[in-house]
């Protein structure tokens, strides 16, 4: 799997880093489900695309690599918007987090 970092620069209160990995969710009712790729992190959150919008307001749970941990969260969907003709963006604000997959996070994002 490839992982690119890159703190993108906004005026944010937790600042999101450029990623690329592959996560898997599943969402409130367990058939919206599937793989998607993620675009940015940070430790409140990831933002990631699927084929189709996502409500915001639902929980969905979340799987992905990095480094070499599976990170596995609860997510609340915060925004969701079209970005072309094929893929939504989607915010999640994690909402329920093991505290050890939250310092990995922490530890790649300050590197």
């Amino acid at each position: 799997m490839k992982e690119n970092y890159k703190k993108i620069n906004e005026r944010r209160q937790f600042p999101r880093y450029n990623v690329t990995i592959s996560i898997s969710y599943i969402g409130p009712d367990d058939r919206a489900s599937g793989e998607a790729q993620a675009k940015n992190i940070s430790t409140r959150g990831i933002c990631f695309s699927t084929k189709k919008p996502m409500h915001i307001g639902h929980n969905v749970r979340i799987a992905f690599s990095f480094a070499t941990e599976t990170i596995l969260s609860t997510g609340k969907v915060v925004w969701s918007e079209k970005t072309d003709s094929y893929l939504f963006d989607n915010g999640i604000e994690f909402i329920s987090i093991d505290e050890e997959h939250l310092k990995i996070i922490e530890q790649y994002i300050k590197t």
